[in-house]
């Protein structure tokens, strides 16, 4: 999230509440804009159905590589854990 865009930042000592509270009076526009930013965020990034979207993401593309790898060993053009410029724990592919 970003100060000023998704929302109205206060220190943690309170010490700018004052001019904070003003400026919020004072720039109502910009105040329902930052609202609306920081709604749409948490939407699509903090609601159950955002999180849900980025796991199934995840999970897709995880699907997706197990596949490729599957695929690859298949045919026998895939990683094969090999010795790699002195890393012997390195994954090299040909």
């Amino acid at each position: 999230m970003v100060p000023g865009f998704h929302y109205i930042a206060i220190e943690k000592d309170l010490g700018n509440l004052t001019e904070v509270t003003m400026w919020v009076r004072d720039h109502p526009a910009e105040v329902q804009k930052i609202g609306a930013n920081g709604r749409r965020f948490y939407r699509e990034h903090l609601s159950e159905h955002g999180l849900a979207e980025k796991v199934k993401l995840w999970l897709d593309t995880m699907a997706g590589y197990q596949a490729r790898a599957a695929a690859s060993n298949a045919t026998g053009t895939g990683c094969e854990r090999q010795a790699s410029k002195g890393e012997p724990s390195a994954f090299g592919c040909r």
